[in-house]
């Protein structure tokens, strides 16, 4: 039954897919593979024969498998699939495999831990994650990558997620991922699930044998055929399992039943439990050690020392090493020292058959062994896990060490497991309460609604006033965030009155979060101002990570509501801190985005970009791609307005391409910034197919919906559609005003509905609309907003009238760094100007606005200064979009890095991309450009009417050695 012809018996299908899944991977075209079906179906001989195929071609294969009582061992499968082979590499080999950005995952391997602070506890897995994914790069660069993972139900969490990650990049890598789950395992992660259904994923179901093939087993383990009642009633008892069948077989052999007909109808009586029978009668044969030894094998669970598994059973090493050798013998163990089970099938029915009491009484040693070894905490805790109450000090202690140190790997399924069982032990008050709100923090973390009802016990154990105004801000932070604000305001405010007027960290911190979820609520809003007047009034310097986060919010909310932009600049800066809120939440937190909007629609772009820039720099070396997007999505707009549309383009792509790994932040902002690069970049169809999102159910309830609402209004305009137009623009300024927000920097919509309006012959209601725009432009005083009022009077008004306004509009802009705006407010006064007949005038301007067009990318306009230069009589040069023009803003990102001498691999981890896209875009480059190395990109980007040769030519003049494939490689 064991050979390999048998065991793969009708699995030619599956093997053909796995043999051309290697083959693949040994191309170059990576691949992931979900082997599924219920156990004993055959999933683990599978990935065993895809191992032994993967060796016999040269591959390198590295294998784990899931463990029920190791779930909770933060990274355990990871860790099996990598240690074994860094532990045996040559020093030389593990530098290279973990050289780079490889490196953010060492601490997994040289037995490290984070620090308690809680910023290094956030950015430790996103680092983690990405250190892994270029581990798997380096090791796949050597040569092609097998790693099978069997019973990857019963994997942890965190190791869930870094298949997870890897699976979605494995394209693009000469590796090969399989997996093998059980289809009815209960209480699988949902991870599991979502790595199951990715769209890289090739799902093989394993089906039941049939009649047929039952037959033929039965044949080949009796050595004789079987009767065909006899086959048929083996195979309802099984249901074709395989494994089911060979435990069958074998409680026939014990039994010496022999395959006829005649005892068919003795099937049935083995039916109802066919492994477990077989188990117990099988290990019961071999004597009390084997049955105290496989019993203890059952809690200890894999890996564990056969000294060990003797001590956990009462017994001393030498009988231990019989048993063991008895139990291989029998097929119940795979090996002696470690003990290992043959199939997770036998351990299971032999651990159900234990006593409860026993089975508690197993763990609890084995605990005790551990921790006497000075085992890791987390070893120790998964064997407390199901057992009963310890009630002694080490056995809390070492849950608790468990728990922060499955905190630090990102890893709070385990830490929420950890600190719940601890509280099963003996606790004084004390102890009690502070692992209560330990775990209240975490299950807050992760959204568990449990957070809540911890938090109340925990404030009916604590007697300190300090001590229970923590825990009330606490229970606001858990309230805040699951939108709870008036609730939330309540415990702010009674921790505010336990804690006093002591002006210290706790009670700015208060202040702080009263006011955050306050300023929201209408029946608090006027107090919250209250109590955060003292923050915003206090002379600037020395604020708490609270304060510069409530500064940001505060910030933020005025920029958007149309305060004067000095006020929202000056507590931008203050919140920002030089830098400090970014060393203090780090940049997966959310504080410095909001600093970064307050820049952005108070016109100080550049400053908004450089706080991008500064995420952008920390989520590359901590391995975010989480914050990489949403910094990404930050710098857009200040990108675009300041005149950078290739450099905007570039970061709606990356913020839009991360929805595939589960960056859904403000999706409706970005792809209206995004669709507003491309309509400026004259690619029109692109930006509707951008804006088909508003129709996306997914975003409907989205409060920043109306943002892509007016980006569409302005589509509709552009194409004539006024109607439909002042819709949008109408819809947009009724979602905008619902979350208070009125400056048109943000969503343009009343600019936009009076151009509508007036086109649609609605004059009054234009006027209206725009005088409204005027003097919220006025109050605010941003340059962009007032220029955009009177350059759209401009339009409204024409003549000389609307002349002098465009000039107004432009002066308004003279110290501002809204290029964007500028060019505008240039192409309309050209086209004016020509249109009143000064000619001379509008020729000089609209050739400069066609300079400034043609150098920011910015096509429609380019194309339309183009037409009315040619109309006022002159003769602009032909529009081409060749060389530099014609690169994507990814391949122009791409180029401009290799320019700077920066390596293929440098270019793809800081870009969160394989380095086969960074060949791909780099190709691509170099046949637009016209280049053949990364010597000439410099001054082909420079200048794009001087791309260095042909692609047929080299710098020096001589023939390319390969002129329709230029060499994008290091």
């Amino acid at each position: 039954m064991s050979s390999a012809s048998s065991s793969l018996l009708e699995r030619d299908h599956e093997l053909e897919r796995l043999a051309a899944l290697l083959e693949s991977a040994r191309d170059g075209n990576g691949g992931l593979v979900s082997l599924e079906g219920a156990a004993g179906l055959g999933k683990s001989r599978l990935l065993r024969w895809t191992i032994e195929r993967a060796r016999s071609e040269g591959m390198l294969e590295l294998s784990a498998r899931g463990s029920e009582l190791e779930r909770d061992l933060s990274f355990g499968v990871v860790r099996q699939l990598f240690e074994g082979w860094l532990a045996s590499a040559d020093p030389e080999e593990r530098g290279k495999a973990l050289s780079g950005v490889a490196a953010l995952a060492l601490p997994l391997f040289e037995g490290r831990h984070l620090g308690p602070a809680e910023p290094a506890r956030e950015r430790a897995l996103p680092a983690i994650l990405h250190g892994l994914f270029w581990l798997v790069a380096n090791l796949s660069a050597r040569r092609p990558l097998l790693l099978a993972v069997d019973d990857l139900h019963w994997s942890d969490p965190v190791s869930l997620r870094f298949l997870l990650y890897l699976g979605q990049r494995i394209d693009e890598l000469p590796v090969c991922l399989v997996l093998g789950r059980r289809t009815q395992e209960a209480g699988g992660h949902e991870l599991v699930a979502e790595l199951a259904g990715h769209p890289l994923t090739r799902r093989l179901t394993l089906a039941p044998l049939s009649g047929a093939a039952v037959a033929q087993l039965l044949g080949e383990a009796f050595e004789r055929e079987a009767g065909e009642s006899f086959s048929r009633a083996c195979l309802e008892a099984t249901g074709g399992n395989p494994f089911l069948l060979g435990a069958l077989v074998s409680a026939l052999e014990a039994d010496q039943i022999e395959p006829s007909d005649a005892n068919a109808a003795r099937i049935a009586g083995l039916r109802p439990d066919v492994v477990r029978h077989h188990a117990s009668v099988r290990v019961s044969q071999l004597g009390p050690d084997a049955v105290s030894l496989a019993s203890a094998a059952t809690a200890a669970g894999g890996g564990v020392p056969l000294h060990h598994v003797a001590a956990v059973a009462e017994l001393d090493v030498d009988a231990a090493a019989r048993a063991a050798d008895a139990l291989v013998g029998a097929g119940i163990f795979s090996s002696a020292d470690p003990p290992e089970f043959a199939h997770p099938l036998l351990r299971a029915s032999l651990y159900e058959q234990l006593p409860t009491a026993q089975r508690g009484r197993a763990h609890v040693r084995a605990a005790q062994l551990l921790h006497g070894d000075h085992a890791p905490p987390e070893a120790i805790a998964e064997q407390l896990l199901p057992a009963g109450r310890v009630g002694e000090q080490w056995a809390i202690q070492a849950l608790r060490q468990a728990a922060t140190q499955a905190l630090a790997a990102g890893n709070p399924e385990s830490v929420i497991r950890y600190l719940t069982r601890a509280l099963l032990e003996p606790l004084n008050a004390g102890e009690r309460a502070e692992l209560l709100l330990e775990l209240a923090r975490v299950q807050a973390s992760v959204g568990e609604p449990g957070a809540e009802a911890h938090l109340i016990e925990a404030l009916t154990l604590i007697e300190d006033p300090h001590a229970r105004a923590r825990a009330h801000h606490t229970l606001g932070n858990v309230l805040y965030a699951r939108g709870e604000l008036g609730a939330a305001a309540r415990e702010f405010e009674q921790a505010l009155e336990l804690h006093g007027d002591a002006d210290d960290a706790l009670s700015r911190d208060l202040r702080a979060g009263y006011f955050s979820a306050a300023s929201l609520d209408p029946e608090r809003a006027l107090r919250a101002l209250e109590h955060i007047t003292p923050l915003v009034g206090r002379p600037a310097g020395g604020e708490t990570a609270a304060e510069r986060a409530a500064l940001a919010g505060i910030a933020a909310h005025r920029a958007m509501t149309g305060a004067p932009r000095g006020e929202a600049i000056a507590l931008a800066r203050r919140a920002w801190g030089e830098g400090a809120l970014l060393a203090e939440e780090g940049p997966d937190g959310w504080a410095w985005s909001l600093v970064s909007a307050a820049f952005s629609w108070t016109d100080e772009f550049e400053q908004s970009l450089e706080v991008c820039s500064a995420v952008i720099e920390q989520a590359r070396a901590c391995g975010s791609l989480m914050a990489y997007a949403t910094a990404s999505y930050c710098a857009q707009l200040p990108a675009h307005f300041a005149g950078r549309l290739s450099e905007a383009r570039a970061h709606g792509e990356v913020a839009l391409d991360a929805r595939r790994y589960g960056w859904h932040t403000y999706v409706s902002a970005i792809a209206a910034t995004h669709a507003g690069v491309l309509i400026d970049q004259g690619e029109l169809e692109a930006a509707e197919r951008v804006l088909e999102i508003i129709d996306d159910a997914r975003y409907a309830q989205a409060a920043d919906r109306g943002f892509a609402v007016g980006a569409r209004g302005h589509l509709r305009l552009l194409q004539g559609r006024e109607g439909v137009a002042l819709e949008d623009f109408l819809a947009a300024g009724t979602l905008f005003e619902e979350i208070g927000g009125t400056n048109a920097t943000v969503v343009p919509w009343r600019s936009g509905a009076a151009l509508a309006a007036h086109r649609l012959g609605e004059h009054e209601r234009a006027r209206e609309l725009l005088d409204a725009e005027s003097r919220l432009a006025q109050t605010t005083g941003t340059p962009t907003h007032i220029s955009r009022a009177l350059r759209t009077g401009a339009q409204l008004t024409g003549g000389e009238q609307g002349i002098e306004l465009l000039r107004q509009a432009l002066a308004a802009l003279e110290h501002s760094q809204a290029r964007l705006e500028q060019l505008r407010c240039l192409a309309d006064l050209g086209a004016a100007l020509r249109r009143a007949g000064q000619r001379a005038e509008a020729r000089q301007i609209l050739a400069e606005a066609l300079q400034q067009a043609h150098r920011a990318g910015a096509r429609l306009i380019e194309r339309h200064v183009h037409e009315e230069l040619r109309i006022a009589g002159a003769r602009p040069r032909r529009l081409s979009f060749s060389g530099a023009d014609a690169l994507t803003a990814s391949e122009r990102r791409v180029a401009e890095m290799a320019a700077r001498g920066m390596g293929n691999r440098e270019i793809a981890q800081a870009l969160f991309v394989t380095s086969r896209t960074v060949e791909q875009h780099l190709y691509n480059a170099y046949k637009k450009l016209g280049v053949q190395s990364r010597k000439q990109l410099p001054h082909a980007l420079r200048d794009p009417e001087a791309t260095g040769t042909s692609p047929a030519t080299s710098v020096a003049g001589r023939p390319a050695t390969d002129p329709e494939h230029p060499d994008p490689h290091d």
